[in-house]
């Protein structure tokens, strides 16, 4: 999933000493997320060269930082939930499809069109075997390194020699990377995450809680991603042709926690305790997230400057048995004063409506332009996007046994046709 960078700046402003270019400590295990490297940069014309460069030379850089273990991953398509087709053919709508027959086996040399053929899932599922198969041979084992790899089937563990590689026990299958690594966490334990995805650290952050709540030892997990520059200096850096080359940062999740409820605590005295991290991730995923399409105009700053107006509708709202938010309560104490900040020149008089009725409002409202009007989402369209959330939350605790993401309740639908779309029908309930 991709995640709203705003929400990561706020967590950086709020805790700049835990973004830094250095480890604070080195991890035990290592996760890499190698679904993100199957597209390679373009000086790479050869397979011989994308597996050195890929694969190979990121699992044994992780080794020779102090990682005993490291895990490679990649999707297992067929377990990825039905939900997530219309987010995915939303990335890939604009890219040309290049057909490939399932007998077909992978060329010798690379293809020109390769970043092409990567979009097609049975080219891709190849080279993943492939990629699979050669790495344990390849990477600098031996002086009690283990290579994990999670990919199709439970977990493999190899190591030097001639030793079978031996299944990971206790393991529950599930379908995409940046949900696989959460099993890989143990508590206590050094932990980093390699992944330019953003939900990689709202996810550590929901496991670190959780093992609070539970009275447990959390896991310290870094996360190695893309570095997160203010504005200001990223508007510098991209018309400075000298300094355009990616920097990456390692992020200290627990820190980041840590300084969260820190802040929550000083913008809401009344916060719970032990909601602070489970309301935080929820308004990740209802204002910041692509899979649940989030709410048009509203972002993390907008949700960030309202927290104190809207932190208690959410205490409100959750449901401690069923790990949910009420769509009623949500839809109207928490959407809809967020989207009367927004339009309240257009609606000045009519704040406290409920989301329906502030949506009528808005509507019929004068001053609004015709293009902001049709921005607006309709009470279906909300719907949705509050049911996504409350799925997404049960997604990022604990892939394997969260709902199906077509059960009802949770905003999709299945068309006749066998896809998945956001159910047109929804509705807010009670």
């Amino acid at each position: 999933m991709t995640i709203d960078r705003g929400y990561l700046e706020i967590c950086k402003a709020l805790a700049p000493g835990a973004f830094t270019r250095n480890l604070p400590f080195t991890p035990q295990v290592c996760f890499i997320d190698a679904q993100l490297r199957l597209l390679p940069p373009d000086f790479i014309r050869d397979f011989s060269s994308y597996m050195r460069v890929q694969f190979v030379n990121p699992v044994n850089r992780l080794f020779e930082m102090g990682a005993s273990t490291v895990v490679f991953s990649f999707d297992c398509y067929p377990l990825v939930p039905l939900a997530k087709a219309p987010t995915q053919r939303k990335r890939t709508t604009k890219i040309p499809s290049v057909s490939w027959d399932h007998k077909q086996d992978i060329p010798a040399m690379m293809p020109p069109n390769f970043p092409q053929l990567l979009m097609n899932r049975v080219f891709k599922s190849k080279i993943c075997a492939w990629v699979v198969s050669q790495l344990p041979s390849l990477v600098e084992l031996g002086n009690g390194r283990s290579l994990v790899i999670d990919y199709d089937d439970f977990p493999l563990t190899f190591t030097a020699g001639d030793v079978p590689p031996t299944p990971q026990s206790g393991y529950k299958r599930t379908g995409e990377s940046d949900t696989k690594f959460v099993q890989h966490l143990q508590p206590g334990q050094p932990f980093l995450a390699d992944s330019v995805d953003g939900d990689y650290v709202v996810i550590a952050m929901a496991q670190i809680a959780k093992a609070i709540a539970a009275n447990e030892t959390p896991p310290r997990i870094l996360v190695r991603r893309i570095e997160i520059k203010p504005a200001a200096a990223k508007r510098k850096r991209d018309g400075d042709a000298t300094d355009k080359r990616r920097q990456y940062e390692i992020v200290d999740v627990n820190a980041v926690v840590t300084a969260l409820i820190r802040e929550i605590h000083n913008k809401v005295p009344k916060a719970k305790k032990g909601l602070e991290i489970p309301i935080f991730t929820y308004l990740v995923a209802l204002t910041g997230c692509d899979f649940c399409a989030g709410i048009p105009r509203v972002g993390p700053n907008t949700v960030w400057k309202s927290l104190g107006k809207i932190w208690g509708p959410l205490q409100d709202a959750y449901d401690p048995i069923l790990e949910e938010f009420n769509v009623r309560k949500v839809a109207d104490k928490v959407v809809a004063p967020l989207l009367h900040g927004v339009y309240k020149k257009h609606a000045s008089t009519v704040s406290g409506l409920d989301i329906t009725r502030l949506l009528n409002a808005l509507k019929m409202s004068e001053t609004l332009s015709e293009k902001a009007r049709s921005e607006l989402a309709t009470i279906a369209e909300i719907a949705c996007i509050v049911r996504n959330s409350n799925w997404t939350l049960h997604y990022w605790d604990d892939a394997p046994t969260a709902p199906l993401s077509t059960e009802v309740g949770y905003g999709f639908a299945i068309k006749k046709n066998g896809d998945v779309e956001r159910d047109p029908h929804a509705v807010l309930g009670v």
